[in-house]
C-alpha cells in the first residue's frame, strides 16, 4: 500500500484554509480523504474527471466541498 499525505490550500468566500489530505493506493483501489472541520471527508472520482464528496452526512457547504475536490486534483504533488 502506498500512502501520500499533503496539504491543499483552498480559498472560499474570502477565507483561505489549509486542508490536510491523505491518499491511500493499493493495487487498483484508491481512497482519498480530506480532514475538514474535524471530519474525515471521503472523496471519489466523478464522471467529469473531478472529485466529489462521497457522503452527504456532513453539514458542509457543497460549493466548498467542490473547491476542496478541485484543489486535491490540481495541487497533488
Amino acid at each position: 500500500m502506498k500512502t501520500e499525505q499533503y496539504d491543499v490550500i483552498v480559498s472560499y468566500k474570502g477565507k483561505q484554509q489549509t486542508i490536510p489530505v491523505v491518499i491511500k493506493t493499493e493495487e487498483e483501489n484508491i481512497s482519498i480523504y480530506a480532514e475538514i472541520e474535524g471530519f474525515k471527508v471521503h472523496f471519489v472520482p466523478d464522471m467529469h474527471n473531478g472529485l466529489r464528496c462521497a457522503s452527504t452526512e456532513y453539514s458542509l457547504d457543497e460549493e466548498f466541498l467542490y473547491q476542496v475536490g478541485k484543489a486535491i486534483r490540481e495541487q497533488r504533488p
